[in-house]
């Protein structure tokens, strides 16, 4: 067998990867809220790695279940090689269900809707110092508050 067979093998998996990385980052950050968009990001990596060395043990022990008759041996030509691809198959027909059983019962977020109304309690600012759901003991509030902040701000940017 050549180095040229493989070709067509790792091309797949090399777009494969560039598929699930994109959509798993993607994921990441459209149904994570704001703050734990890091999180879920570095929880997906950290499962991608546990994936490889899992993949790495389940080599170690297939070896060590069939030590004998490897299905994964050292000889390429002296083992059953074929029976460990079966394997892998059937473990990844057991994780395609698993994911489909979770998918049909997620609940997609749907973060593009826009807000159109602030609540009552929350002061909305747009853009000429008019304040649209505040009371007038609100605004005294962030006048004493805010504008003494401002002038500090002003004056160290000025010197």
């Amino acid at each position: 067998m050549t180095v040229f067979a493989q070709i067509p093998q790792y091309f797949i998996f090399g777009a494969s990867e560039i598929l699930t990385n994109i959509t798993g980052m993607e994921f990441a950050y459209s149904q994570a809220p704001k703050v734990l968009q890091g999180v879920l990001l570095g929880l997906y990596l950290f499962t991608a790695g546990l994936g490889c060395y899992l993949g790495s043990l389940l080599v170690i022990i297939v070896n060590a279940a069939t030590k004998g008759h490897e299905w994964y041996p050292d000889e390429i030509n002296d083992g059953y090689l074929e029976r460990y691809y079966i394997l892998l198959a059937v473990l990844l027909l057991v994780n395609t269900g698993i994911f489909a059983v979770i998918g049909h019962y997620y609940t997609y977020v749907d973060n593009s809707v826009p807000i159109t109304e602030p609540p009552d309690d929350e002061i909305s600012y747009n853009g000429d110092i008019s304040f649209t759901s505040m009371k007038i003991d609100e605004l005294i509030c962030w006048r004493d508050k805010v504008l003494p902040l401002q002038e500090n701000l002003l004056s160290e940017y000025e010197m």
